[in-house]
């Protein structure tokens, strides 16, 4: 709830304890740095008007930041309630008070509005940071688990795989194995056939011979009966 009026009048009329401040206590804290740059502003200010007085002109381009930098306490992204403390310094600045102080004066209000809001968002970042790293803490034995787990899983694959590998390297070399065992019995039944002609052919040789000896003797033995008969 941004509004402090609205949030301290539902607390009271719930009897409720909860860290919301009041628009007293905003308008407090605010207070003092505005006071502070009051000071600041009046001071150099002067300061310009003596540099004026010797031909120098000044360069306000930086000087609400000047001032921001100089008030105590500084402007810090862990205070409290940044929300309400911009929405103060806003309303303050359509009061008669603001309204028609210096342009220096308004300045600097804006100027801390602006750093309300970059200090609430450093902020809220941070609470977001710390959120995500608690987070990743709490979660970390799950995570460690997760990963373990990932990497058994992992394990397991690889095993798995290299197993196949293996498989199949020995079906392989199991294939390989029948295929020369199946072309040393193809050698060996070619060596036997080829043998095999050989004394056939050896065999038939031999009997070709010997038929033509026979024949031979028998052409001599008719060639011998002749002769046996002239005698």
């Amino acid at each position: 709830m941004t509004n402090p009026d609205l949030a301290g009048a539902v607390v009271h009329a719930f009897g409720a304890k909860l860290p919301i401040p009041n628009k007293s206590d905003i308008a407090r804290v605010c207070r003092k740095r505005i006071e502070q740059a009051k000071k600041l502003i009046d001071a150099e200010l002067q300061n310009q008007e003596l540099l004026k007085m010797v031909g120098i002109q000044p360069d306000n381009a930086n000087l609400s930041a000047s001032i921001l930098s100089q008030i105590r306490p500084q402007i810090f992204s862990k205070e409290p309630y940044h929300q309400q403390k911009m929405m103060w310094l806003s309303e303050l600045l359509d009061t008669d008070e603001m309204m028609f102080a210096d342009k220096e004066m308004r300045e600097f209000i804006g100027a801390m509005i602006d750093r309300h809001q970059q200090e609430m968002t450093l902020g809220l970042m941070q609470i977001q940071q710390d959120q995500s790293t608690a987070g990743i803490i709490a979660n970390l034995p799950m995570l460690l688990g997760e990963q373990a787990m990932n990497q058994q899983n992992q394990a397991m694959v690889e095993e798995q795989q290299q197993a196949q590998m293996a498989q199949q390297q020995q079906q392989a070399a199991q294939n390989e194995q029948a295929l020369q065992m199946k072309q040393q019995e193809a050698d060996i039944a070619e060596k036997s056939a080829s043998a095999q002609r050989q004394h056939e052919e050896t065999q038939g040789k031999v009997a070709h011979d010997r038929a033509l000896q026979l024949k031979a003797m028998d052409v001599l033995a008719q060639a011998e009966k002749p002769v046996a008969k002239a005698s």
